[in-house]
């Protein structure tokens, strides 16, 4: 009786070093799951950076592009409402295009004589 008692003991105990071996192989088996998931949300964070930075970047870039349209409105502003300011502007190419300074062109402006020298 002793034997039979030994070979249930040792019966119970290989079930239960067999029952071990499965939970650690188990664990083993969710810490690679749970370290998978983490170097995927990483790299899914570096991405998500990445693009946030893209973004950061464009939505400077359209900024500076912006500028020279508010300038555009200002001046469409300033024609509106000083329609003289428009022929004013034209004089100044032209006389720009033949070459005439800045000053000589105000002189003129202002009725003055200008001679070349």
């Amino acid at each position: 009786m002793k034997n039979e008692d030994l070979k249930e003991k040792i019966e119970y105990l290989e079930e239960e070093r067999q029952e071990i071996y499965e939970k650690v192989r188990d664990m083993y088996d969710r810490k690679d799951e749970a370290r998978e998931k983490f170097l995927n949300m990483h790299e899914y964070n570096r991405q998500k950076e990445s693009a946030i930075s893209e973004k950061e970047s464009r939505l400077e870039q359209l900024r500076q592009d912006y500028e020279p349209y508010m300038a555009q409105e200002d001046m469409n502003l300033l024609l509106g409402v000083l329609p003289k300011l428009s022929e004013h502007l034209k004089i100044v190419q032209l006389c720009k295009g033949i070459g005439l300074t800045i000053d000589a062109i105000k002189r003129l402006f202002n009725g003055e004589s200008i001679c070349k020298k």
